[in-house]
């Protein structure tokens, strides 16, 4: 299945992070994928921080999104040696990828290996996009904040004092632009997710 065309026109933002109503318990399904397939599958769920029944799920929905702007999918096989593993998933992702692989003539495998590399593929792609981004933000915006910041703080410890409320209310002002900062370092130098690096929810 070539989708390499429409996958340029996806934003993952615009992908449904999920197709279940409600919840729902998972079976056990076994699928013979390549080393890439098997690989991908798990590069989406640490990439997430998701479970392998929801990692389906996004495949369902990626390709339901591919399909509004490609009516023609090309045919497509897996290359290279295979392995049989045994996953969760849920079960309505499973009869929407029997649906999808009966119109599309092509088998569950070939489906689940293709659609598994095209998410890794996207998601590394707007990955880098974002860390481009952070690199920006962090430059232009957060570091000279910081520094404004520290400026004030000083000439607020000159006029009120250290210990006056007010200047120990910019003092944390200045610790979370800090941490800000620290936490875009570690999503540009080691992929951190920035919502790790806080004590507290970001949602």
């Amino acid at each position: 299945m070539g989708l390499n065309k429409s996958l340029k026109q996806i934003k993952l933002e615009n992908v449904p992070k999920g197709i279940l109503p409600v919840k729902q318990m998972p079976v056990r399904t076994t699928f013979r994928l390549s080393k890439g397939g098997h690989d991908a599958i798990k590069y989406i769920s640490e990439f997430y921080n998701i479970n392998n029944t929801e990692v389906f799920d996004r495949l369902v929905s990626l390709f339901q999104e591919i399909k509004k702007k490609n009516d023609s999918i090309q045919s497509h096989s897996i290359s290279g040696e295979t392995t049989r593993k045994t996953y969760l998933i849920n079960k309505s992702a499973l009869l929407n990828i029997g649906r999808i692989v009966r119109e599309q003539k092509t088998s569950r495998d070939i489906f689940v290996d293709y659609m598994a590399t095209m998410l890794e593929l996207l998601s590394a792609v707007e990955s880098l996009k974002k860390r481009s981004k952070y690199e920006q933000t962090l430059k232009e915006i957060i570091e000279p904040f910081w520094e404004q910041g520290e400026a004030i703080k000083k000439k607020l410890v000159k006029e009120l004092g250290k210990d006056d409320p007010v200047t120990l209310a910019m003092e944390i002002v200045n610790i979370n632009i800090m941490n800000i900062s620290i936490a875009i370092e570690d999503n540009i130098g080691k992929g951190t997710p920035i919502e790790e690096c806080f004590p507290y929810s970001l949602r």
